[in-house]
């Protein structure tokens, strides 16, 4: 899915108007996901959790790659930790932001890690808390994906 500006004309939820950089070292903007069925999921590299999660997403991320987007949030650790994270799940299909002020964890309200929220096209979004089955993370993508 190829991220474009966001149009004028839809609004950019207060969760998705941030700018930080991914672990790459490129500029991502979350505006760019107004207007769009996404995923944010916000994760640490030391979370048991989320590597447990981290197959899942991945593949499921794959298979939904031309209808919903996904973005990785990683915090709570140094860069170096979140990049060895995502080369040993082989999460590199889609952008992985370094949150490492608690920038976006704090305007989101993240607590604890994993935890995903899933925007629909009209802004509106839903949170999941704590770990997720892949039942659970597709039934999710299906209700994103048919709006």
């Amino acid at each position: 899915m190829r991220l474009s500006a966001t149009p004028e004309s839809v609004r950019v939820p207060a969760k998705l108007n941030f700018t930080l950089k991914t672990l790459d070292g490129a500029e991502f903007n979350g505006a760019s996901l107004a207007g769009k069925a996404s995923v944010l999921w916000f994760w640490a590299p030391w979370c048991g959790e989320c590597r447990r999660d981290a197959d899942i997403v991945a593949r499921t991320s794959k298979a939904y790659a031309d209808k919903v987007a996904f973005v990785g949030i990683a915090g709570w650790d140094k860069p170096e930790a979140m990049r060895k994270f995502v080369a040993e799940y082989k999460l590199d299909g889609f952008p992985h932001v370094a949150d490492v002020d608690d920038v976006l964890f704090r305007k989101a309200r993240i607590k604890g890690v994993p935890t995903i929220l899933f925007f629909r096209s009209d802004g509106t979004n839903t949170v999941h808390v704590g770990p997720i089955t892949e039942e659970q993370l597709v039934a999710e993508l299906d209700k994103l994906s048919q709006r």
